[in-house]
């Protein structure tokens, strides 16, 4: 056997993957370990890379995350609002093969803006809101529910009779006054207010057998004409 053939057959044996595991050259030029999110991957390096392709990896990125993929083609939430996230490439932000302690997330609280990167401005009292209130000390960023009821479930004054969409009454300008309309609403008084007691409230209306309208009107609860 020649030797050009010999060296043929010796780089076609270094450049194949062998069923489990990293080929011979990949095992060769690899910069160092993944980081602990990824490292059940180790040793599989076409999970997030093809060969002679380094244009294609963010396909792979999204491939697995495919949340954010969608994030990106939809212009939603961060990684669809931040410029160089939408257009670049996720290993500029999310180094890899750095070690098992090295963090992928490099956010800086501190001086995000949430009304220019995201679907939810914080208005009103929301803006005195800490990071960690919503977000905890963690990386959980993307999966945090932005209905009223997932932070304020716990302070319904209503105790679950006016349902969960907090927002039909009340803004994040001022939890109180409520907004609140009886337009389109069914049923008398004491469907939602008890006759003796309104829903919610403190005991100490007095004893009655009036129908609540006799006293009070849908314009405002108080003053009552009795």
């Amino acid at each position: 056997m020649s030797r050009g053939l010999r060296l043929f057959w010796l780089l076609c044996l270094m450049l194949a993957a062998p069923a489990f595991g990293q080929s011979i050259v990949e095992r060769l030029i690899t910069p160092g370990p993944l980081s602990s999110p990824h490292a059940r991957l180790e040793g599989r390096c076409d999970s997030c890379h093809i060969s002679f392709q380094k244009a294609a990896q963010n396909s792979k990125c999204t491939a697995c995350h495919a949340g954010v993929g969608a994030d990106v083609a939809r212009g939603q939430r961060f990684h669809g609002k931040f410029a160089p996230a939408r257009s670049g490439q996720c290993k500029t932000c999310h180094s890899e093969h750095k070690g098992r302690g090295f963090g992928l997330i490099h956010l800086n609280r501190a001086g995000f803006n949430h009304t220019a990167f995201t679907d939810y401005p914080l208005t009103g009292g929301h803006a005195r809101a800490t990071c960690a209130g919503c977000h905890g000390n963690g990386s959980n960023y993307r999966g945090v529910a932005t209905t009223c009821a997932s932070c304020h479930a716990r302070l319904d004054p209503h105790r679950g009779q006016l349902g969960r969409d907090c927002q039909t009454c009340h803004t994040t300008v001022a939890w109180r006054p409520a907004t609140f309309t009886h337009a389109g609403i069914t049923g008398n008084c004491a469907s939602c207010h008890n006759g003796t007691q309104a829903t919610g409230k403190n005991t100490g209306h007095i004893t009655t057998t009036n129908s609540c309208e006799s006293c009070h009107a849908t314009s405002a609860w108080k003053p009552a004409t009795r």
